[in-house]
C-alpha cells in the first residue's frame, strides 16, 4: 500500500512540473496573475515560490500528497467545466495567455476560460477549486480576475495574445486570435465591446459564482503595483540582499498556511522547540480523526433507521427490537431572531442610529475561552 502511495506522490510531482512547463512556461521569468493573488495573501510565500521554484515540485512530508491532490483537483474541475461549456456550443477559448509589461516588469495573465457569446461580448471565467465554498470571494481571487479583465481591455489591440492552436512565438491581437480560432469578427476598438469576468468556485458538491467584474483602471493599477513590488523582492532575495524572514506574511488566521511549503521557518510561527511533544500531538490528531469517523458513521446509521421507520408506514408508532425501540420523530425547527427583519420592521418607527444602538445593546457575548491551534510543519 505504501509503495502505491509513494508512486502516486512521485507521479503527481512529475505531472505538476510538466503541466507548469507546458502551460505556464518558465514562471521565474515573469509575474503571473496568480502570483499577484498570492502576494495579496502573503508576500513572503509569493516571493519564495518565485525565487525557489524547484521546491514546488519536491515537496515532502505529511501534506505532500494532499497538496498534490488539491493541485490536481483544480485541473480536473477546470477540464470538466471546459468540456461542459463546450458541449453547449458557446464559442470558447481555454488557457488564453496575455504577455504584457509594466515598466521593466514582465507580467503574464493566463485565463482559464474566455467565452465570446456575441461579437460585442467577452466573458472571462476563472475556475477555483475549494474544499468548502466561501460566502464571499477571496481578495486574492478578485485581484486576479480584475487583473485579467484589465489586461484584456488595455492590451486588446496589441499583439500580446497567445492561445489554442496559435502556437507562434509572435503574439497577435485579441480580435485576430478570436477570428483565427473561433471565426468571430470582433470590433477593433475595445470600447465597443462589453468585457465581464466572474469567479466560478467549485467544490465536490456545489458551485458558486462571484461577480460580475469589469475592467477597472484603479484595480489594474493596484495589480501592477503589487507585481512590481513582488518582482523587486524576488530579485533581491535571489541576489542575497533580502532575507525571506524580513518580508511581510499573512495576517491573522489563514487556511492556506497549513499547506504552505515555506511554513517551517515562517516568522509568524516563531516560538520554542519541544520535539518531545510530537507524539502527543500525533495521538491527538488520530483521536480527532476517529471522532470524525464516528460522527459520520452515527449519522449514516441514524439516516438508515429513519428510512426504515418511514418505509414501514407506522407514522408515530414505535418499532420494537429485542431490548430497544425506535421511531422517527418530527421536530420543529429552532427558533432564532432574524436581525435584518427586526431592523427592517423597526425602521418604520425609529431612526437608524437608534435601531443600531438597540441591536448593539441586545447582543450577548459568550465567556472567553482558549482554543488549541495545531499545524503541520512542511
Amino acid at each position: 500500500m505504501q509503495h502505491t502511495l509513494d508512486l502516486l506522490l512521485q507521479g503527481f510531482s512529475k505531472i505538476q512540473a510538466q503541466h507548469t512547463q507546458s502551460t505556464l512556461g518558465d514562471r521565474s521569468q515573469y509575474i503571473g496573475m496568480s502570483d499577484i493573488g498570492k502576494a495579496v495573501d502573503c508576500m513572503r510565500m509569493a516571493v519564495a515560490d518565485k525565487a525557489f521554484p524547484q521546491k514546488t515540485h519536491t515537496m515532502q512530508g505529511e501534506n505532500a500528497l494532499e497538496h498534490h491532490l488539491w493541485f490536481q483537483r483544480g485541473h480536473w474541475f477546470e477540464q470538466g467545466i471546459t468540456e461542459a461549456l463546450r458541449a453547449t456550443g458557446v464559442p470558447l477559448l481555454s488557457q488564453l495567455a496575455i504577455h504584457a509589461r509594466h515598466g521593466s516588469v514582465p507580467i503574464q495573465a493566463h485565463l482559464d476560460l474566455v467565452m465570446v457569446p456575441a461579437p460585442d461580448q467577452v466573458h472571462i471565467v476563472e475556475v477555483k477549486s475549494c474544499e468548502t465554498l466561501p460566502e464571499n470571494a477571496y481578495a486574492a481571487h478578485e485581484m486576479q480576475v480584475f487583473g485579467q479583465a484589465g489586461l484584456l481591455y488595455s492590451c486588446w489591440g496589441k499583439p500580446l495574445f497567445f492561445g489554442g492552436s496559435h502556437t507562434s512565438k509572435q503574439g497577435v491581437t485579441f480580435p485576430a486570435l478570436v477570428q483565427h480560432l473561433l471565426g468571430i469578427a470582433l470590433p477593433a476598438k475595445v470600447q465597443e465591446v462589453s468585457i465581464t469576468a466572474e469567479i466560478l468556485a467549485v467544490s465536490m458538491k456545489k458551485v458558486r459564482i462571484f461577480g460580475p467584474y469589469t475592467p477597472n483602471k484603479l484595480m489594474l493599477g493596484a495589480a501592477q503595483n503589487i507585481a512590481t513590488e513582488l518582482w523587486q523582492h524576488v530579485q533581491a532575495v535571489k541576489a542575497g540582499h533580502t532575507p525571506l524572514a524580513t518580508l511581510p506574511t499573512a495576517q491573522g488566521w489563514h487556511p492556506l498556511c497549513e499547506y504552505c511549503q515555506w511554513n517551517a521557518d515562517c516568522p509568524r510561527f516563531a516560538g520554542i522547540s519541544m520535539p518531545e511533544l510530537e507524539q502527543e500531538l500525533l495521538e491527538l490528531q488520530e483521536l480527532k480523526a476517529e471522532r470524525d469517523t464516528l460522527v459520520q458513521r452515527i449519522q449514516q446509521r441514524e439516516q438508515r433507521l429513519k428510512g426504515i421507520h418511514k418505509a414501514s408506514g407506522l407514522g408515530a408508532e414505535w418499532i420494537q427490537t429485542q431490548t430497544r425501540r425506535f421511531k422517527a420523530l418530527h421536530c420543529e425547527g429552532k427558533v432564532s431572531l432574524d436581525k435584518e427583519k427586526l431592523a427592517s420592521a423597526l425602521a418604520e418607527m425609529l431612526p437608524e442610529q437608534t435601531i443600531e444602538s438597540i441591536l448593539l445593546h441586545a447582543q450577548k457575548m459568550g465567556a472567553p475561552y482558549q482554543r488549541l491551534m495545531v499545524g503541520t510543519v512542511n
